[in-house]
């Protein structure tokens, strides 16, 4: 997000009517958002789905997503097959696997995924399985918008639906991880919030080490990509990033601008500059989303000349020429 103190001072502050100002460019207080950004949990059955089982329903579980894997195998045409489960639960069967022995996959699209092992192995004395069958991830998208509560009671509503239609019976469920998640506009320097003389005098944890990765910018700056605590192995692990970076780059989640804007951690105007490379995924188009920003809302013709020639490709410029452009024009 633009610094409103640096922007007060660049040129297109004066030639943009000031009726459209607040538009673009209107500010609001809240500097944080907070959400659970993913939830699994694990759901045990009272049937047994050993390889040895003999229980009936869990040997027409099997059969069932047997016949409608070969199904959707053999049809090469068709991402996913749309099953229905009791009246109005309708999921989509999907070619998809989670840590190996859970390889049915069935989706309600952003919402969640439930992936299901037909078998699961014994338990070391060789009695019932304690390894649960079936695991929900709940998306970002659905626990965002719903909260973590009525997002976990609607995906719990589909996995009873499927125990019912297979006449299984549910034992508990549990929670097996949580990835807690901050968004910030606060930082506007993190090359410099995160260097490591400020980074280590700042720590107060137990981690061994810290990763920090950075891609380079222009020939003289740096950008931080991410920088991380932990071992993703681990219990805890924490990391820091762009997300507007990884939402640009991956071409998902772009729901999340439009967060963002609602919530007042970007504007508009960063909204335009995100939407352009998000077209394109390119973090690298950010100087260019930043002139055809000028290109049509700017007044000076000759900086709106060199504009739209850089936009065609008549003309190219080194990227450090090109970012101090833009920053005369708008702060970047």
């Amino acid at each position: 997000m633009i610094d409103k103190r640096q922007f007060n001072n660049s040129k297109i502050f004066d030639e943009i009517d000031k009726n459209d100002l607040d538009y673009w460019f209107g500010f609001k207080k809240k500097k944080f958002l907070h959400n659970i950004d993913t939830f699994y949990y694990s759901v045990k059955f009272v049937n047994d789905f050993t390889a040895d089982s003999l229980d009936m329903k869990v040997m027409e579980f099997r059969k069932y997503f047997d016949d409608v894997n070969r199904k959707l195998s053999k049809n090469v045409n068709v991402d996913f097959l749309r099953l229905e489960f009791g009246s109005g639960f309708f999921l989509n069967l999907r070619p998809f696997s989670f840590a190996k022995m859970y390889n049915v996959c069935l989706e309600y699209p952003e919402w969640f995924d439930i992936f299901l092992a037909p078998v699961v192995p014994k338990s070391s004395d060789s009695s019932v399985s304690v390894t649960c069958e079936l695991v929900v991830q709940i998306r970002s998208y659905m626990l965002w918008m719903y909260g973590v509560n009525e997002s976990f009671e609607r995906s719990y509503e589909y996995v009873q639906a499927l125990a019912d239609h297979f006449g299984l019976q549910i034992a508990y469920a549990q929670e097996n991880r949580i990835d807690y998640c901050w968004h910030s506009n606060y930082l506007s320097n993190p090359e410099r919030f995160f260097s490591l003389e400020n980074f280590y005098k700042m720590r107060v944890d137990r981690f061994n080490d810290a990763v920090t990765h950075t891609e380079k910018k222009g020939s003289q700056d740096y950008e931080i990509d991410y920088v991380a605590l932990g071992k993703r192995t681990d219990k805890v692990f924490v990391r820091i990033y762009m997300k507007s970076k990884e939402v640009v780059e991956m071409g998902y989640k772009g729901w999340f601008f439009y967060f963002w804007l609602f919530n007042g951690l970007i504007n508009r105007y960063d909204l335009h500059v995100y939407e352009e490379c998000y077209k394109r995924r390119s973090w690298q188009y950010l100087n260019m989303a930043r002139a055809s920003f000028y290109l049509e809302h700017g007044s000076d013709e000759y900086a709106k000349s060199v504009c739209r020639r850089l936009l065609s490709g008549e003309q190219t410029m080194e990227e450090d020429t090109l970012q101090n452009l833009l920053i005369l024009l708008h702060q970047k």
